[in-house]
Parts: C-alpha cells; structure tokens; sequence
C-alpha cells in the first residue's frame, strides 16, 4: 500500500513538471453563433516612434509585446519601471519575436526626437524598444479602454499625471495574457519566465 501511494506521488510529480504552464487570455469574450469564444484584442493604434517611423498593430503582428504607459520627466514610477524593463531588454535582445512599447502619456513634451534622446542616454537598442508618440486624447483612451490600465490628468499629482505601473504581456495575436507590477523586480521576474513561456506556445 505504501509502495503505490509512493509511485502515485511521483508519477503525479513528473506529470505536473512535464506539463507547459498556460497563461490565461484576459480582457472581455464572447461566445459566437459557432460556440466558438472571441476574445478581446488590442484595438487599433497608430503612433511615431523615436525613430519616426509610424507604428500601429500591424507593425506589432506575429509579434509578442510588453506594453507600458509613462512620459520622461515623471518624478515618480516611470524611472524605476524603465529600469526593471531594462533587465527584461537586456536578457531578450537577441529575441526577434519580442517588442517593447512605451506610450508616452505626455506627448506635447515628449517628441519623437525627445524619446530618442531619451533611448539613446540608456543604451536601449531601438529596433525591439519603442517609444511612442501619439495624441494625448488617444492616448489616454487606449490605456483605459485597451489596455485596462490608469492614466488621467490631475494637476495636484506630481508630474501632473495619474498612471498605472502596471505593464502588459500581449501575446502575437494581440490578446493581454498576464499583468505586471514594473516597479516590483520580483514581479519582472514573473514576466521574464512568462514571456519564455509564450515564445514556445503553439
């Protein structure tokens, strides 16, 4: 008897190491006339990066991506998230299939020559780290309504803006598959294995 509850536990053991972890598709779904589940993907986008070249979700296509929302003078989180994804930029250079996008929410400031000043004083390789400038009204909506995450104008904060320092995992179909805290380097942990994890899925 306690030879078998023994085998039991270790061919349970060998099955749950064996077994690929799957990270959930968040976001709303529906279900369609086929039964089939929709689910909800980043809606469309346009924007100028550091380089000045137009970037939207076709450019982000076949692509796994991180995004993040954050302006170059904050005087609060956004420095510390630049340097938690920088540790993710670093481990996946050589990743083609991996993007970061970092929207910035202050976009009269922030020029695309400004975001490339701000790119090139960190080292950071702009052909898989970009730097978007958009419409500030744009802007906002995308974060609250595509991605899920605060962003809102409050003079009485500093740096005059309210953000999240949530970052988002978007797997090569555009679909949000995991939340991060990019101020919480055990957090960027997570998502450094979490994107390994997505870069093997079928």
């Amino acid at each position: 008897m306690k030879s078998s509850l023994i085998f039991l536990l270790v061919a349970t053991l060998l099955f749950s190491c064996g077994k690929q972890k799957r990270l959930p598709i968040l976001g709303p779904k529906s279900v369609e006339e086929s039964g089939d589940t929709s689910y909800f993907t980043i809606p469309p986008f346009e924007a100028i990066n550091q380089n000045g070249e137009v970037i939207n979700n076709e450019s982000l296509k076949g692509n796994i991506y991180i995004a993040e929302f954050f302006f170059t003078s904050c005087p609060t989180i956004c420095p510390i998230m630049t340097e938690q994804l920088f540790r993710v930029h670093e481990k996946f250079k050589s990743e083609d299939r991996l993007k970061i996008v970092s929207f910035t929410l202050d976009p009269e400031y922030d020029t695309p020559e400004k975001l490339q000043d701000h790119a090139v004083r960190r080292g950071i390789d702009i052909h898989q780290w970009w730097f978007l400038n958009d419409k500030k009204s744009e802007t906002y909506e995308l974060a609250q309504k595509g991605y899920f995450v605060t962003a809102l104008e409050d003079s009485s904060e500093p740096g005059g803006i309210v953000h999240s320092g949530k970052v988002s995992l978007i797997d090569k179909k555009g679909r949000i598959r995991a939340y991060y805290d990019g101020t919480i380097e055990a957090d960027v942990n997570v998502l450094i294995n979490d994107i390994a994890t997505l870069l093997e899925e079928k």
